[in-house]
């Protein structure tokens, strides 16, 4: 196919097999938990009506994305893996390698995403690469992958990609880790703080979804990903961190309560 070797394709099938089983589970399971009630406690901020325009647009891009970018983007860089050494067919190495090369990768992608997510918000190329994924200020999981291709390239797949091909992972320890990877992003997108989920028990280093929603909703600061050490040492969580206190101040009756959010237009007017 396309002079493309057998081991390139499984790559690139495998990774995109991971990579839509997760989407699917993870959107079926927010889709479910967003029509019950009884879970309208956990949500970050009052439900809001979704435009159906918005909706499907998203649909499209993300179909389009999981049939071509994904796949063909993992084919591409199949070379560099292999020249790392990749072994295709290899068994899960011991549990020490899968932690460290875990946790290593998380690092890895955590900086990348930061920077380049950053760079993303910068006035020149804000509304050219990354407004539309701003599109959705009010979050919900599946809008995790409503993105640009050159976005999606460069500030999801490269920094998801860097760790693994730096500490040579292998191919089904990387089917964990891109597991691993959407699973938190698909819940930081989802509008809820569940109170039982593993991410919420590392809120003490992990953003949570919460930082991610108030990024969404204001549009400003809390660029990281899976952890919160860049905002924190470069002051770019702030924003998030003083609208907390006056919620806080607000439940307490001493003060009004901050504003949800803020509108597409200055959101824009921000950047």
């Amino acid at each position: 196919m396309l002079g493309l070797s057998d081991d390139a394709l499984y790559f690139g099938a495998t990774i995109e097999a991971v990579h839509a089983a997760t989407f699917v589970v993870c959107t079926l399971f927010f889709l479910y938990i967003e029509s019950q009630p009884a879970f309208d406690k956990y949500r970050i901020r009052p439900k809001a009506p979704l435009d159906p325009k918005l909706r499907n647009q998203a649909i499209l891009n993300i179909a389009t994305s999981h049939l071509v970018a994904v796949p063909y983007l993992a084919i591409l860089v199949y070379p560099l893996f292999r020249w790392r050494g990749m072994d295709l067919h290899a068994a899960l190495p011991g549990p020490l390698t899968c932690i460290w090369q875990i946790i290593f990768s998380m690092m890895v992608e955590d900086t990348l995403f930061y920077w380049i997510h950053r760079l993303l918000h910068h006035p020149k190329l804000y509304k050219h690469l990354h407004k539309q994924h701003h599109k959705f200020i009010n979050t919900v999981s599946y809008a995790a992958e409503y993105a640009s291709p050159i976005e999606q390239t460069i500030s999801n797949v490269f920094p998801t990609y860097c760790g693994p091909f730096l500490c040579k992972m292998n191919l089904h320890l990387f089917w964990v880790w891109t597991f691993l990877r959407l699973w938190e992003t698909f819940e930081g997108h989802s509008g809820f703080v569940l109170p039982y989920s593993p991410w919420q028990a590392l809120l003490s280093v992990q953003g949570g979804a919460a930082r991610h929603d108030f990024h969404h909703s204001h549009n400003a600061g809390s660029f990281g990903s899976l952890f919160k050490f860049w905002d924190w040492a470069m002051g770019t969580d702030a924003q998030f961190k003083a609208f907390v206190r006056e919620q806080e101040a607000s439940k307490q009756g001493k003060g009004a309560a901050p504003a949800a959010t803020v509108t597409e237009e200055e959101q824009d007017k921000s950047q």
